[in-house]
């Protein structure tokens, strides 16, 4: 399935906009506003929502907001989405149900919508709509290591590695029975 990559993204609420995550501090997260770049600490007592933790209903349980923000992307056709504010309810829903034909009618709202092409756009703007393919466990992707060596991801990486393994940690000395005494 393919999705928008929205890995270390978040919104914060009582602060408009997405930001991505830059490093954690002491008293809270780093963060960068990803339309002014500006660089901001997020405090621990913040509500702090990660997009990829973020769900929209549909008809047979959830759609990830990664897969939401992919098919506004393809029905779109990669343009930016009606603006969340300036569009009527009619072209937010009509440009939805278009995207979403199997959303839940009676838990989907349009202020959810409107906070969708809100998101969409900002990663719009951004040049953040980077579309990504979710790889099923059992499909054989290859993967290189260390030694420049390409194994498959189902084969132990440690069989190819096994030269270059960590050193032992040593243990404390036990005393002896003597040394007790």
């Amino acid at each position: 399935m393919k999705k928008i990559n929205v890995e270390k993204i978040i919104a914060v609420s009582g602060m408009p906009g997405l930001f991505k995550v830059i490093s954690n501090g002491t008293k809270g997260v780093i963060v960068e506003n990803l339309m002014d770049k500006k660089r901001t600490i997020v405090l621990n007592n913040s509500k702090i929502f990660a997009l990829d933790t973020i769900r929209i209903f549909v008809n047979e349980g959830e759609l990830p907001i990664n897969e939401a923000l992919y098919k506004v992307y393809e029905t779109l056709n990669g343009q930016a989405a009606p603006h969340h504010k300036n569009a009527s309810d009619e072209e937010i829903k009509s440009v939805f149900e278009k995207s979403i034909p199997d959303y839940d009618k009676e838990r989907v709202h349009i202020n959810n919508m409107r906070k969708l092409f809100q998101w969409y756009n900002i990663l719009h703007a951004a040049n953040l709509l980077e579309v990504v393919s979710d790889e099923s466990p059992d499909n054989n992707t290859e993967v290189k290591t260390n030694e420049g060596e390409t194994v498959s991801e189902n084969q132990e990486v440690a069989e190819v590695s096994s030269e270059t393994s960590a050193p032992k940690k040593r243990g404390r000395k036990k005393k002896s029975e003597d040394e007790n005494k």
